[in-house]
């Protein structure tokens, strides 16, 4: 085996690319302007795996760069993946649309995750 070319070494070098997948993963969804686009959608568009593309949806959500997609009724809005099971649309924090008559508060949901703490 040459030298270098172990997994460990393989994956130290790829570990600095969250940021670059991080920031393509953003950009789609931002050109997806209101639609918005699931992590599978992502996948598809940049050519690259669930399984580097998820982590970074989940931090761009937590960073507050990105957010779920709501209906009307509070419904999360769901498409089917290439697999056929239904996924989560999310969008640009920058496309969501505001609720006038409920002051800040988004049509497409809260921005912050909520915090549910069973009794």
């Amino acid at each position: 085996m040459r030298r270098g070319t172990s997994f460990e070494s393989q994956a130290a070098r790829h570990s600095g690319d969250k940021h670059d997948l991080r920031a393509r993963s953003l950009a789609y969804i931002q050109q997806r302007r209101e639609s918005g686009a699931t992590a599978d959608e992502v996948c598809a568009a940049l050519g690259l795996t669930h399984n580097s593309i998820a982590p970074r949806v989940t931090e761009l959500r937590a960073q507050g760069l990105i957010t779920e997609l709501f209906d009307r009724t509070g419904k999360r809005i769901r498409r089917k993946t290439r697999q056929g099971c239904a996924a989560g649309v999310v969008l640009a924090v920058e496309f969501a649309r505001h609720n006038p008559r409920a002051g800040t508060a988004s049509l497409f949901g809260d921005h912050a995750p909520e915090r549910w703490y069973p009794d």
